[in-house]
């Protein structure tokens, strides 16, 4: 949906741990936090567990979980730790958690990623993979032209050039493929358990980010790149290897796993569930609302797009 912050994670984490919408989220504190999504599901009957990155407002992440392994902070300054590579400290405490979990209660992993974020490091057999000067970069990606002047924060020098650009998108992808790797260790560590067919996973990131497309380098802007995020859920009633084309916000993946958990909840939300467009019956939104800061707004309906920025009147 946006931000108020050059650190989209943190809005777009806050928006989807507590349910409300953008400027709401953003007076989120300790103090007047709601009711969040693993207290909830606590509430519920469910053992909640939490590894890796958390960078959301409101109360301390030990606070609202059951259970916690290494937490990040949102930034790091090296994903080379004592014990390893962050992705890997973060895959194999998850891992340890399916592979000891003994409670007669049924579980809430969230397993927080850092990657791919800067700084974009993981070994070389992953850099090796995706050759830099063999990157295809989109038409929008135009060598030696200026930064988009409309988008404040910018992290590339002016002029853009292409091949810095290359550079990042092979960092990107490698440590994409890093954590895919590791994801599927935590998918095996499932099917080890025999609870993979029952378990709902849901898949996602909390914004993407542009490689020089429209002139950006960043991720405070409203172009595709930026606001599209993946979202992938299995569960055990949703037609395998379908795809849905719908607009929807990550945030609506909340409400969706309390209908397909079956459970109710009291608290209110401003997003809605999905699980109307996962039996192929729901509409989508009639429009999608983006906005950066005070200086850029957004709309999307349909396959119709309208982006401005106040402050030029662009």
């Amino acid at each position: 949906m946006g931000c108020w912050s050059p650190a989209v994670c943190i809005p777009s984490r806050t928006m989807l741990i507590y349910g409300k919408y953008l400027w709401k989220s953003q007076k989120i504190n300790k103090q007047n936090a709601p009711k969040s999504l693993p207290e909830k599901l606590h509430d519920n009957g469910y053992y909640t567990y939490i590894t890796g990155k958390w960078h959301a407002m409101g109360k301390p992440v030990k606070t609202i979980f059951d259970e916690t392994g290494s937490i990040q902070p949102g930034q790091l300054k090296t994903y080379n730790a004592p014990a390893g590579h962050i992705t890997d400290i973060t895959a194999s405490e998850a891992v340890n958690f399916i592979k000891n979990y003994k409670n007669d209660k049924p579980f809430f992993a969230y397993v927080a990623f850092n990657a791919p974020h800067v700084p974009r490091q993981t070994t070389q057999n992953y850099y090796d993979l995706y050759p830099a000067n063999s990157i295809e970069l989109p038409p929008s990606v135009v060598d030696n032209t200026p930064l988009n002047k409309n988008v404040k924060y910018q992290y590339a020098p002016d002029p853009l050039r292409s091949k810095t650009m290359q550079q990042r998108v092979q960092q990107n992808n490698a440590m994409v493929t890093h954590m895919d790797t590791r994801i599927g260790d935590i998918i095996k560590s499932l099917k080890d358990k025999g609870v993979y067919d029952n378990t709902i996973i849901v898949f996602t990131s909390d914004h993407g980010i542009n490689f020089g497309e429209n002139g950006v380098a960043g991720k405070v802007c409203l172009y595709e790149p930026s606001v599209t995020a993946p979202l992938i859920i299995k569960a055990p009633t949703v037609t395998p290897n379908s795809k849905i084309t719908a607009r929807v916000y990550l945030q609506d993946i909340a409400p969706t796993l309390f209908d397909l958990l079956e459970l109710e909840s009291n608290e209110p939300t401003d997003f809605q569930s999905l699980t109307p467009l996962l039996s192929k019956n729901g509409k989508a939104r009639a429009s999608i609302y983006l906005a950066m800061f005070d200086d850029q707004r957004g709309i999307i309906s349909e396959d119709k797009k309208l982006i401005i920025y106040p402050k030029t009147g662009t």
